[in-house]
């Protein structure tokens, strides 16, 4: 799921691409757990600015492409960031925090699910993607 959203964002650099896990707002039979709006009009978004000056950087992947895994610390729940100026790097550090959550939570994909227990918004700001998880 998570390099066809890379993959509408590199083609339809204006779009905001959300993936809802099963169980995270998903339930509905009928829901689309992949959805794309206009980039710009989640507060999220509209507050990105602020919240990226207060990243906690976990993870740099290369200098040269700026891909990093961050967490983001002024935000209303949990969240982590995974920027990079290209694609590959970001599918890179999604597989690495992907498989981490599996680890470390039980419940990140019960027994029978086909998918993960998370929400995620990406969006490109110039050259970056930007994916919060």
């Amino acid at each position: 799921m998570y390099g066809l959203m890379l993959h509408l964002m590199d083609k339809e650099p204006g779009l905001t691409v959300f993936y809802n896990g099963p169980r995270c707002g998903a339930s509905a039979p009928d829901h689309a757990h992949l959805q794309a709006g206009t980039t710009g009009v989640l507060p999220l978004q509209k507050e990105w600015p602020r919240l990226a000056r207060n990243l906690t950087t976990i993870v740099v992947v290369d200098d040269r492409s700026n891909a990093t895994l961050a967490t983001i610390d002024d935000y209303p729940c949990p969240a982590l960031v995974i920027t990079a100026s290209n694609v590959e790097d970001s599918q890179q550090l999604f597989e690495c925090l992907y498989e981490e959550l599996a680890r470390r939570n039980s419940d990140f994909q019960k027994e029978g699910d086909d998918e993960p227990m998370l929400n995620i918004v990406g969006w490109r700001d110039g050259d970056s993607y930007i994916v919060v998880v």
